[in-house]
């Protein structure tokens, strides 16, 4: 099971998007990947357990 830390308010309809491998923590320091939208990470402490950072887009279009 991997461990997903969100930064900001991440909109369940992307976090729902995640299958039962993955779990949302509140705890930063035991996350293996942390999703951010809008946040300065300059003055973080991350653990030795973090593989990723990645950006969640503020809105998505769903219009093609």
């Amino acid at each position: 099971m991997r461990k997903i830390h969100c930064i900001n308010a991440i909109s369940k309809y992307g976090t729902d998007q995640f299958t039962e491998d993955y779990q949302l923590t509140d705890e930063v320091n035991e996350a293996e990947g942390i999703l951010v939208r809008s946040a300065s990470l300059h003055e973080m402490q991350f653990s030795n357990s973090l593989l990723a950072i990645a950006r969640a887009p503020r809105s998505i279009s769903l219009t093609s």
